[in-house]
């Protein structure tokens, strides 16, 4: 069917115990997809806390495929998995971005601004709103 790039909803957070539901939220979007018949690269950005690559890396290695996700850090450079330029590479045949969570940007990170047409799933609406008044709604939404 094709290639989809999914990213965000952080499985790269501090592990703090009662978030294991959106862990599985973000596993049930790639499962559905990849049953749908695509080829799905996972990818997250981190701040390289050790805690966070840790059970980035045990999530993936138990529940998804290493060699289809990506830990990176803004810079591009890969904690875990696919590097930046991997990304690219898969993207340019890729049908789609979906971000699952507000990226808190409307501008995808620079390995992923060609991927059209980019999805955003909105899981906490109400959270990223209420954040939105703060700045500029356009800033994260577009125009």
């Amino acid at each position: 069917m094709g290639r989809i790039v999914v990213q965000g909803g952080s499985l790269a957070w501090d592990g703090a115990v009662g978030r294991g539901g959106h862990i599985m939220f973000i596993l049930q979007w790639l499962e559905a997809l990849k049953r749908s018949g695509y080829e799905v690269v996972y990818c997250d950005v981190t701040d390289g806390e050790a805690s966070k690559t840790s059970l980035f890396g045990s999530t993936i290695s138990e529940w998804w495929t290493p060699a289809l996700s990506s830990l990176v850090l803004p810079s591009g450079e890969a904690v875990y998995g696919l590097d930046a330029r991997e990304l690219e590479r898969f993207g340019r045949e890729a049908a789609a971005l979906i971000t699952l969570g507000c990226p808190y940007s409307k501008d995808p990170y620079p390995w992923l601004s060609e991927i059209r047409p980019r999805i955003l799933i909105d899981v906490d609406p109400a959270f990223t709103h209420l954040w939105a008044v703060e700045d500029d709604p356009n800033n994260i939404f577009g125009e």
